[in-house]
This record gives C-alpha cells, structure tokens and sequence, in this order.
C-alpha cells in the first residue's frame, strides 16, 4: 500500500493507496473507548456534552460526510489512466473540493484501521519529505490536529496525537459522535466501512470522486440494501482528466 515516495499526483495517486481496503468487520459488540497514547493530545469533550444550542434542532447537530473514491463500476480502487500521474506543486480541483475547502467546517476525521495506519505512514506532518508541495504540509498539519476516530477489533493503541480507537455497534458510536460537542465529520475509510454507513443510511451527505475506468474487480462499495436510500445532488463537476467530482445529500 502507499503511493511511491516522493509522488505528489495531482488526481489518482494523491490519495495513493491509503490503505482504502481495510476489513474491520461488522462493529456488533460492545463499545469500548482505549485510551493510552491514543489520546496523547487529545482535547476532546467529555462523550456525552453537548453544545449549548444542541437540542434546539437537528439542524445544528454534527454532519458526517462519507468520501467515496471509486471507478465507474463502483470499485473502491486507484487505477491507472491517462493523466493519473500528472505531478503538480498546486492540488486539483478534486483535491480542494474535497479536502482543502472543507478545514475551516470540519474538525473529526473517522478511519477504518488500514486507512488510518495508511495516512499515518504517508499523511502525518513527520512522514512529510523536504520536497513535499506546500498544500500538502497543510494537508498533514489539518489532519494532526484533526480529532481522529479509527474503528478497529485489533488495534489497541496509536502514537498518532489527537487519536481515539473504538469498536462497537456502529450506530451507537455515530450516535455518540454526534452528540460530543464539535464540528462537522468525515468518514475516510475503504469499501466495506463504507457499505455499513450507506446500509445503514448513517451519512448525510457522500462527496464522491469518480474515476473514468471501468474496472471489474476489487472492492465494491455497493451491497445490498434493505431498503431504498433516495439523495439530492447538490453538484457535479467535470475535472481535467476526465473524473467526476460529485455531492449528493441524504433526504430523510
């Protein structure tokens, strides 16, 4: 897993292979909160302290986005195509659309346990290299400070500041997440984390990068369902080699 050293990819590679497969499985137990040096840093609120406008509305509730990174046939993969490895000092569109614009709005970013031990080893501020673009310092130093949720059976403990490890019934850690007093959540993890969110139709909105390659195999992010889950698009944007930046909003 992991980009080759030294890439900075403008599209595909960014992300490199983050560690975006993992296998967590299904969160039915217990949840646990391990603490450690998993919270060497860490300034979060007590679990269950609210803002003071919280029960006023479910409007002023924490928003979970779901990212999702995907070819045309729906696969959680990174694929090869033509202007993939483009190298550029300046992020893409997608990048900034998914990322840079969003640091001021967000402040809990929620991993499966690859994906997270993926951005540790690529994305901390001390995996950075000299030669590292400006844009992706600030990516490290948003995601060092960013409080950080990794759902995990085996993990049982982190050096990354800022970090919480938690297993469970999904559903609970959601609902605990959203009630802790803070701003706004992205999910950023592989396939199958992902299938439990849209299963259980946790997320308000999926800001999609959709990759122009029909590929075949890999990880899927489309299961079954149990019932259907109807979305609003807010926007859809071309990008220059082809992919689709795409934001659609859960309607309850």
């Amino acid at each position: 897993m992991g980009h080759p050293a030294g890439a900075v990819v403008q599209t595909t590679h960014l992300w490199g292979q983050l560690g975006l497969r993992e296998l967590v499985g299904s969160y039915q137990f217990e949840e646990i909160l391990v603490s450690g040096t998993s919270d060497r840093g860490f300034k979060s609120h007590p679990p269950h302290h609210r803002s003071e406008h919280s029960d006023k509305g479910s409007t002023l509730a924490r928003k979970i986005t779901v990212n999702i990174y995907m070819t045309l046939d729906g696969y959680g993969e990174f694929p090869k195509y033509p202007g993939s490895d483009i190298q550029s000092k300046e992020p893409g569109e997608g990048f900034t659309d998914m990322w840079i614009n969003r640091y001021d709005s967000v402040d809990t970013v929620l991993y499966g346990r690859r994906s997270f031990e993926g951005h540790l080893a690529y994305h901390s501020e001390s995996a950075r290299k000299p030669s590292d673009p400006k844009y992706l310092f600030e990516f490290s130093r948003f995601l060092d400070r960013t409080q950080k949720i990794v759902l995990s059976h085996s993990l049982k403990k982190t050096e990354w500041q800022n970090s919480r490890i938690m297993k469970g019934n999904l559903n609970r850690i959601v609902a605990r997440l959203k009630r802790e007093q803070g701003k706004d959540i992205i999910v950023d993890a592989g396939p199958l984390l992902v299938q439990e969110f849209i299963q259980r139709g946790l997320a308000d909105d999926y800001r999609m990068m959709v990759w122009p390659v029909i590929l075949g195999r890999g990880k899927h992010y489309w299961g079954s369902m149990l019932k259907q889950q109807t979305l609003n698009l807010l926007s859809v944007k071309s990008l220059k080699q082809g992919e689709l930046m795409l934001h659609y909003e859960t309607i309850r």
